[in-house]
């Protein structure tokens, strides 16, 4: 008697567990603003990027969604004067600085109460980021101080679609309702590359973010 209630009450949580499920659904609209590193060649980049994106959701059960997007950034990276393995001799060393337009397509789960009517709402966000460029361009260069002179040494310029990086990103997000559906939420994120490469010249290492945006939430009936 008692495994057949066992039984039952697990086919029973198991139905509502699927009736939850695709039940939810979002459209997201954002801006963002970052920092970037290369933390191996310069910590921080001076200079913040803007970029923008959409992302749609619906849910696995009542506090699980899944998320998929696009975003759009482009970002310079200033690696400085180090010793870089695509220098050259005598030293061995150069400026190394790169340009790229990337895609990002992220995926990854979001902990998010669907059936909560509170105004107000806290949740959390786990997402690899596959990142892609539509435009490269790499400069390998030399700055001589007497007479002070600039000299491109190399530059690569690929405009191909390729695959650069992945990312694995975490978001502690809020939202705040406007209407029944339509919400505004900020959310403050860190990045991290999962490629750990010894020496990447093109890509950020990590990013944090900030963005704000509008949401649309609705649910099936």
């Amino acid at each position: 008697m008692k495994t057949k209630f066992i039984l039952l009450l697990g086919l029973l949580m198991g139905s509502a567990v699927y009736g939850q499920r695709f039940e939810y659904f979002s459209w997201t609209y954002y801006g963002q603003v970052s920092a970037l590193s290369n933390y191996k060649t310069i910590p921080v980049q001076n200079q913040p990027y803007y970029s923008g994106g959409i992302d749609y959701g619906t849910s696995l059960s009542n506090s699980l969604n899944i998320k998929i997007g696009a975003h759009y950034i482009e970002t310079y990276i200033n690696n400085d004067k180090q010793f870089h393995s695509v220098c050259d001799l005598p030293d061995n060393s150069c400026f190394a600085e790169s340009e790229v337009k990337y895609i990002n397509f992220p995926i990854g789960i979001e902990l998010y109460s669907n059936s909560s009517r509170l105004k107000s709402k806290s949740y959390y966000t786990f997402r690899f980021i596959p990142m892609f460029s539509m435009k490269e361009l790499f400069v390998k260069s030399e700055i001589f101080e007497d007479p002070e002179t600039y000299l491109v040494v190399d530059s690569t310029l690929t405009t191909n679609f390729k695959f650069q990086d992945l990312h694995f990103e975490f978001i502690i997000g809020s939202d705040i309702s406007l209407t029944r559906k339509l919400k505004l939420f900020l959310e403050p994120s860190i990045q991290h590359t999962l490629m750990f490469r010894k020496e990447d010249l093109i890509n950020p290492n990590y990013m944090i973010s900030f963005r704000a945006g509008l949401r649309l939430r609705s649910y099936k009936k």
